[in-house]
């Protein structure tokens, strides 16, 4: 039976829809954290437990996706992230870096395994879409902890502007990348990884 895929159009449509969200998210992290509505300690606590109820969708995506060993591994992975997610909180920097070293080589080790057991485009670009997001919102609670003034600058407008503007720029090269070679199914992992640098040149700016 012939495996059906959905078009590159409403692939490239889904994963804009996705970038677009989470440029939303991560401005009002940002902006909640410099107005001071949220304390670092228990954002990392509620950004960790929504990560970990996203994961939990991801992993019926994965599964449908990859078959026999491939999905033994990836379950292997999988519980390395979500043992992290449900350690103890942190309430200083010191144990915020400790623990955001823990839970990002265990996104490296669940991403490398991804890299080359993975069938099915569509649900990677899901995940990588959650994978980049959490990283970008744990680099700005990193901040929040570092910086005793965290505050919203005009070069962090700015370059959320300018990653506006790439991301917008990568889509369109995306679609005339299908539109050139008009393949069935494209890997667009790059240009979501591609689009998320440009979100996290933005944050670096605050």
């Amino acid at each position: 039976m012939k495996t059906s895929y959905p078009t590159d159009e409403s692939v490239l449509l889904k994963i804009a829809k996705k970038l677009n969200e989470a440029q939303q998210e991560l401005d009002e992290l940002a902006l909640q954290l410099s107005l001071g509505k949220a304390e670092a300690s228990d954002k990392f606590e509620e950004i960790k437990k929504e990560f970990a109820a996203r994961l939990t969708a991801l992993k019926q995506l994965i599964k449908q996706s990859t078959k026999g060993e491939a999905w033994s591994d990836l379950t292997t992975r999988l519980s390395g992230v979500e043992s992290e997610l449900v350690a103890r909180e942190s309430k200083t920097q010191a144990s915020f870096e400790i623990q955001k070293e823990k839970i990002i080589a265990a996104l490296l080790a669940l991403e490398k395994g991804l890299k080359s057991k993975f069938v099915n485009n569509d649900a990677l670009h899901e995940v990588v879409n959650e994978l980049e997001k959490f990283k970008l919102k744990l680099e700005i609670l990193r901040l929040r902890f570092t910086v005793k003034k965290f505050e919203i600058k005009d070069g962090f407008r700015s370059g959320m502007d300018e990653a506006r503007d790439g991301i917008r720029n990568i889509l369109t090269t995306a679609k005339d990348k299908w539109d050139k070679t008009k393949d069935t199914y494209n890997d667009y992992r790059d240009e979501i990884i591609e689009s998320y640098d440009h979100l996290r040149k933005a944050i670096k700016k605050i």
